[in-house]
């Protein structure tokens, strides 16, 4: 394991200067500096061992090359009484106001804080460290040099804060070795994707290239572009990609969510990042806000665990932030954590639907015995139900499939294209209740009925008699996949299925859909190995069969 744990919890630990001339700070905003350990020891109550966290340079370097380490050194000590491992950032985008990002200054100080704080941490814990240098050079870069809206809100000069941080990062790499050679450093960036618009084939190249922007940051950090930067291979030591529902989008236009054709998932994208540098790698940043946290958590899982059946050694999925806080421009309240405000006494109220949801995924990745496609459905499946009958939905893996799903194959059908998404959310409200792994996007939510339906909950009881004597025949379970993928919905076409009298919906190749009903929960999977029965069968594009899995929802 990379990390003490496999899920982390990340503190929103920003701390740059706004426009208008404020500096946030939400570590104090949140009041994590005042309950730091109370905030470890609650995060360790739901099973995360391991932290993102981050210093604020404005507070320690007061005066250039004068460190004031009060602001952190509480935090270490409660880290350390409460057993938890932190990633600790080091530049979580902001700096003291006497420096500026484009001299050559800026790279000496913070080459400097990064020894001064690698030595606390030796004098402090005597433990390895994990430190990220700079947090997401290409997204500071884009917003304080292309976009203008972060610190130091330029346009035009977004290669040349890029490098500065990149020289900045190098420096603190080697600062920190000198001090402590066994450190692990964490590099993390935010991974994206971006296509062309379907009646503008002529932005495929500009597309093409903006995408493969995202890893020049690294490239340079490890000399393969501007070797001139210094960079080295042994500078990448952990990979952290950062994943959120809008990092993916037309160029020059909208967001994609899943249920767009042109949609790349997760696991495509963590694959790619691991061929590409070969390096220890996981999920840094990954989350939304409001009511949709459990299933995007379940969408993440789910993809997560596709990448490490493939063969990606995924070491970790870091909820960020893990306490809700102040938005940045309008100061809300950002609903997009596990924990809540705290109150005097340092307790936070816990996101109870999120909590549910972590502690499935957490036995989803122990339970090595689980098969990747029981557990793919069982993560669509519960943010499909919501609140089960009780003893369900509720079991260890191995005791629910046992007891409550079969399958079998449906036969071959001609792949439907994807319709405009009007046409698919008319089709979506006019048709059965349909969720899928991309439930927890908020726009156009009228989509994906995630909450939970009380009347479909309520009449299992009376159909559970029905059910028992419409099953098909149980099938042969070592028959199964052992992994799937999961891919962006299309819009489904209805089948009447020969062996029941449930209306399904049938989808195209590489899919998962989940139908509610009345009288049963229907999750549908398609699957390359199951459906091929060779593997160059596959790699030559065949068409291949469609699974359905029958949930029959029964109470104890």
């Amino acid at each position: 394991m990379l990390f003490d744990s496999f899920f982390l919890g990340g503190f929103e630990c920003s701390s740059h200067r706004l426009r208008e001339g404020t500096r946030l700070d939400l570590i104090r905003a949140t009041r994590h500096d005042e309950f730091a350990e109370q905030d470890y020891r609650a995060l360790r109550s739901v099973g995360m061992r391991a932290v993102r966290d981050g210093i604020r340079w404005h507070l320690i370097e007061t005066s250039p090359f004068h460190y004031d380490f009060s602001s952190v050194r509480p935090m270490i000590a409660a880290a350390h009484a409460a057993g938890v491992q932190v990633i600790w950032d080091l530049f979580h985008y902001g700096w003291p106001d006497d420096l500026d990002i484009f001299k050559p200054e800026f790279v000496n100080r913070f080459g400097k804080l990064a020894r001064a704080f690698a030595s606390l941490l030796a004098n402090e814990t005597g433990e390895v460290p994990f430190l990220s240098p700079v947090n997401e050079p290409s997204f500071v870069s884009w917003g304080g040099g292309d976009a203008g809206f972060l610190n130091p809100f330029a346009t035009g000069r977004d290669t040349d804060i890029k490098t500065q941080l990149v020289r900045a990062s190098i420096a603190a790499i080697d600062e920190i070795r000198d001090v402590l050679p066994a450190a692990r450093i964490v590099q993390c960036e935010p991974a994206i994707h971006i296509v062309p618009h379907d009646e503008r084939p002529q932005d495929r190249v500009a597309a093409e290239n903006y995408r493969l922007a995202q890893f020049q940051a690294i490239d340079m950090l490890t000399g393969r572009v501007a070797p001139e930067l210094g960079g080295k291979p042994e500078y990448l030591d952990i990979l952290g990609i950062n994943f959120y529902y809008n990092n993916e989008w037309i160029h020059n236009g909208a967001t994609l969510y899943t249920f767009h054709p042109h949609y790349r998932p997760l696991q495509e994208i963590i694959a790619e990042f691991y061929r590409r540098y070969e390096r220890p790698i996981f999920l840094a940043e990954t989350g939304i806000e409001g009511e949709n946290r459990p299933a995007w958590l379940a969408y993440v899982s789910a993809e997560v665990r596709c990448a490490i059946a493939a063969g990606v050694p995924v070491g970790g999925i870091c909820l960020y932030p893990i306490v809700n806080h102040p938005g940045w421009l309008d100061n809300r309240h950002c609903l997009n954590g596990l924990f809540d405000y705290a109150n005097d006494s340092g307790r936070r109220e816990i996101y109870q639907p999120l909590a549910r949801e972590l502690q499935y995924q957490q036995l989803a990745f122990i339970d090595q015995e689980t098969s990747m496609r029981e557990a793919v459905i069982v993560s669509i499946a519960r943010t499909a139900i919501g609140k089960a009958p009780r003893g369900v939905l509720r079991s260890m893996p191995k005791a629910l499939f046992s007891r409550v799903f079969q399958v079998q194959e449906l036969p071959r059908h001609r792949r439907q294209e994807p319709s405009a998404p009007d046409t698919y959310q008319k089709q979506s409200s006019e048709q059965n209740h349909r969720i899928d792994a991309g439930a927890p996007f908020p726009c156009p939510i009228n989509v994906f009925e995630v909450e939970p339906q009380r009347e479909f909950v309520e009449c299992q009881r009376g159909a559970c008699a029905i059910q028992q004597r419409q099953r098909p025949p149980r099938q042969d379970r070592s028959r199964l996949p052992a992994t799937s993928r999961l891919h962006q919905p299309a819009v489904p076409h209805q089948q009447q299925d020969r062996n029941s009298k449930y209306q399904v919906m049938d989808v195209p190749p590489v899919n998962v859909y989940v139908v509610k009903r009345p009288d049963v929960v229907i999750v549908g999977i398609r699957d390359r190995a199951h459906a091929c029965k060779r593997q160059k069968k596959c790699d030559r594009g065949k068409k291949q069969a469609p699974l359905r899995a029958v949930w029959n929802v029964l109470d104890e």
